[in-house]
C-alpha cells in the first residue's frame, strides 16, 4: 500500500506565508490597538475616590456615636432607626442595635432578629404600644416625607412620624408591632456622588420574605422630583456577587462581577418623561387635568442628575407586590394589616459585605490626578 505520509525532505508548499496580506495585516493591528485604546482610557478616567470603606475599625464605620442617634455623625454609615416601612410596606423596624448591624474581623454584618427576642409575642400582638428609641425620622427620610421649615409652605407630617417612630398593637383592630428587627446604613451623612461608580463586594443571606438591597437614592432637595423618582435599585436575588454601578450624563450601567453579567444599560438619549410615554391628559375623579412634564427645565438624566448616596439594607416581607400573593405559600396578604407570622421570617446568615466603594466623576480632572489602583476591590 502506497503511503501518504508527507516526507521531511519534501515539505507542503505554503505560499501564503511568502507575501503576507496588508489588509490582513492593518485588521490584525487595527483590532488590537483598539482594545488598547480602550484600556487606556478607561484606566485614565478621571474618578476621584469619595468613599473607601474597608470596614476594618467600627469607630470609623458607624462613628463614636451616629449622627441622629445622639452621636456627632463621624462614622461613614448612618444607622437609620425607623419603623415606617420605608415605603414598602416591610415588617422589619430598623434598629442602632448592634445585635442587627456590627463589624468583625473586617466585614460588615446586617443581622435580622425576631422582635420577640426583646419584646414579649404577645406584646407584639396585642394591647402594647412600642415608641422605638432614636427615631430618626426627621434627620435620614426624604424631603417629601420629613418636617421642613415654615418658610417653605409645608408643615410637619404627624401622621408619618408617628408611623415611623411608634407603633400599636391590638388583636381587635389586627395592628402588630414590626415582628422583625434589622438595619438600614445610609451615607447620607458622610458622602455622596452625582456621577460616577458604585463598588460594593457582598455576600447576601438566604431566607425566606427577605430584601436585601443596595439602593442609592437622591439628596432630594425639591419636592417634585424627589416625588416622581431619585431613585435606583439593583437586583435582590443575588449571592457573593460584587455588584457595580456606573452613572454618567450619557448613560447608566449595572452589572454583576464582570459586564457580561448586566442588569441594566441605558443610554440617556431622551427624557425621562418622554421615554415614560405618559398621556397629555389624566382623570383626576371626574376632571380633566393637563399632565406636566415635572423635569421639564431638567436634562435627559433628570431625575438622576442630583446627588447620590448609598444605602445598605436587609428588609424582610413588604405589601408592595415584590412578593405577589398566592405564590410560594406566602403567609399574608398585601391588602391585610396582620402580618405577625414570626416564623415566616426566619433568616439563614447575614448579609456580609468587606468593602464599599464610591468614585465620583471630575467635572475638572485636570485638578487631580487619577486615583491608584489600590482603591479598587
Amino acid at each position: 500500500m502506497r503511503s501518504t505520509m508527507i516526507s521531511a525532505e519534501d515539505p507542503p508548499q505554503k505560499p501564503w506565508l511568502s507575501a503576507k496580506s496588508t489588509r490582513e495585516s492593518l485588521s490584525y493591528w487595527l483590532t488590537y490597538g483598539v482594545m488598547s485604546l480602550g484600556l487606556v482610557a478607561g484606566a485614565l478616567h478621571p474618578l476621584c475616590i469619595v468613599l473607601d470603606e474597608e470596614f476594618n475599625n467600627p469607630d470609623t464605620v458607624f462613628g463614636t456615636g451616629i449622627n441622629g442617634n445622639g452621636g456627632d455623625g463621624t462614622g461613614t454609615f448612618i444607622r437609620e432607626v425607623d419603623m415606617s416601612g420605608f415605603g414598602n410596606g416591610e415588617f422589619e423596624m430598623a434598629t442602632d442595635s448592634s445585635n442587627n448591624s456590627y463589624v468583625k474581623d473586617g466585614y460588615l454584618y446586617i443581622v435580622p432578629t425576631l422582635t420577640s427576642n426583646v419584646l414579649p409575642l404577645s406584646s407584639i400582638l396585642n394591647n402594647t404600644v412600642y415608641n422605638i428609641t432614636g427615631c430618626t425620622y426627621n434627620i435620614s427620610t426624604s424631603y417629601t416625607q420629613a418636617t421642613t421649615d415654615a418658610d417653605s409652605g409645608t408643615t410637619f407630617d404627624q401622621k408619618a412620624y408617628l408611623e415611623a417612630c411608634s407603633a400599636v398593637s391590638n388583636a381587635t383592630a389586627g395592628t402588630v408591632i414590626n415582628p422583625v428587627q434589622s438595619a438600614r446604613l445610609t451615607t447620607m451623612g458622610s458622602s455622596s456622588i452625582r456621577y460616577g461608580r458604585v463598588e460594593v463586594k457582598a455576600k447576601m443571606p438566604k431566607g425566606d420574605w427577605v430584601r436585601y438591597a443596595l439602593p442609592i437614592l437622591t439628596l432630594c432637595l425639591l419636592t417634585w422630583i424627589c416625588s416622581f423618582g431619585g431613585n435606583m435599585d439593583a437586583t435582590m436575588k443575588t449571592y457573593s456577587y460584587f455588584t457595580q454601578r456606573r452613572k454618567t450624563p450619557t448613560f447608566m450601567r449595572m452589572y454583576v462581577d464582570s459586564r457580561l453579567k448586566s442588569l441594566l444599560f441605558l443610554k440617556l438619549n431622551k427624557p425621562f418623561f418622554e421615554r415614560g410615554d405618559f398621556p397629555s391628559v389624566v382623570q383626576n375623579g371626574s376632571q380633566s387635568e393637563m399632565l406636566q412634564n415635572p423635569w421639564v427645565n431638567g436634562t435627559n438624566a433628570t431625575p438622576f442628575d442630583q446627588e447620590f448616596y448609598l444605602i445598605l439594607n436587609v428588609a424582610v416581607g413588604g405589601t408592595n407586590g415584590w412578593f405577589p400573593d398566592g405564590q410560594g405559600n406566602k403567609p399574608w396578604i398585601d391588602a391585610s394589616d396582620n402580618h405577625s407570622s414570626e416564623e415566616s421570617f426566619l433568616v439563614h446568615g447575614s448579609f456580609q459585605s468587606d468593602s464599599a466603594a464610591n468614585f465620583s466623576i471630575l467635572t475638572h480632572p485636570e485638578n487631580l490626578l487619577p486615583p491608584s489602583s489600590n482603591v479598587y476591590k
